[in-house]
């Protein structure tokens, strides 16, 4: 209670009677006035039975504790120049040098290669050192890591010997984009003069196009909203009927032509159930546009006023910005 109000207030409602109203103490944002309906009492357990849970909570914390100690004597040796293999032997770890890593994790020349994952967060601290002192880092709750940036090699364009299959890859998928993008345009004009998209897909006469005809619930796609719904999917439920509209492929490996042949609807009263579900969500929606037009028409009633620079303090000192 004490975080969410003020300690003051807290101490009035202990020692406040069930019913009766708690004095008034002032708060962060002002004064707090509220009466206690009930009081809950815990009833007193014996040593045996909370001790478990004490036990516990004494271990958490002294593992806390020796964790906290443990990293503030590294850091100091760290602070006073230790190098990191002195470091390692004078704490039993273990030292480990990765190859030479890109930004993204993965060593280069060998793409089978990669750091673990705990270790990844480091990689934006890692690249942006230079050859330095040793640092200590938190990777998970109760695991630490030292690291070093050993060497630093400047970016350079790799030999093509190394890189020339990747590069012949890269010039074709790149080249296969631009055709492909030629080609849904051409589709898209044709399906737009009139022509099916079935017979304008077939008159490109190229192998790689594939046809798949969707018939569709909303409510379908909505109970699939845990799962990433596929993004021709989001655009065919935002079409108007009888339009064609072209989307680009993840990594820009083809394109999508998404025509919208027939959009169709149930009568309601075969809907009982949506029905119920629309008014409930209208409900709520209403219920909050009253309110909202409630609260604007008591301050233009009462004449209210707000005090700019004040509220702007408030709530910098409550995110904690100043």
């Amino acid at each position: 209670m004490a975080s969410a109000t003020s300690f003051a207030f807290a101490q009035n409602a202990f020692k406040a009677s069930e019913g009766g109203v708690v004095d008034p103490a002032q708060g962060t944002l002002g004064w707090y006035v509220a009466r206690v309906d009930t009081i809950e009492r815990a009833p007193a357990r014996t040593l045996a039975q909370v001790t478990p849970e004490l036990t516990e909570q004494l271990t958490t914390e002294k593992r806390a504790a020796a964790i906290a100690d443990l990293t503030s004597e590294i850091e100091a040796e760290i602070d006073g120049g230790t190098a990191l293999a002195e470091v390692a032997k004078a704490y039993g770890l273990n030292v480990e040098t990765t190859p030479a890593l890109l930004a993204d994790g993965r060593a280069f020349g060998q793409p089978q290669v990669q750091i673990v994952p705990q270790l990844a967060p480091l990689l934006t601290t890692a690249f942006q050192m230079e050859e330095s002192e040793p640092q200590l880092a938190q990777v998970e709750a109760e695991q630490f890591v030292i690291f070093e940036v050993a060497r630093v090699d400047e970016a350079r364009a790799a030999p093509l010997a190394e890189v020339r299959e990747g590069a012949i890859a890269g010039w074709k998928r790149s080249q296969g984009a631009v055709l492909a993008k030629q080609a849904a345009d051409r589709i898209m004009a044709k399906v737009r003069a009139g022509t099916p998209l079935a017979a304008a897909m077939a008159a490109e006469n190229k192998p790689g196009f594939e046809r798949e005809a969707i018939d569709l619930e909303r409510r379908e796609l909505l109970a699939s909203q845990r799962q990433r719904i596929a993004p021709p999917l989001v655009l065919l439920f935002s079409m108007a009927e009888g339009t064609v509209k072209s989307l680009e492929g993840p990594r820009g490996l083809g394109w999508y032509v998404v025509a919208l042949e027939d959009i169709s609807t149930l009568p309601l009263d075969q809907e009982p159930n949506l029905v119920a579900q629309t008014r409930q969500q209208l409900g709520t929606a209403l219920s909050e546009e009253y309110r909202a037009q409630a609260a604007a028409a008591m301050r233009k009633s009462l004449g209210v006023t707000r005090n700019e620079p004040a509220i702007a303090a408030v709530r910098k000192r409550l995110s904690g910005e100043q």
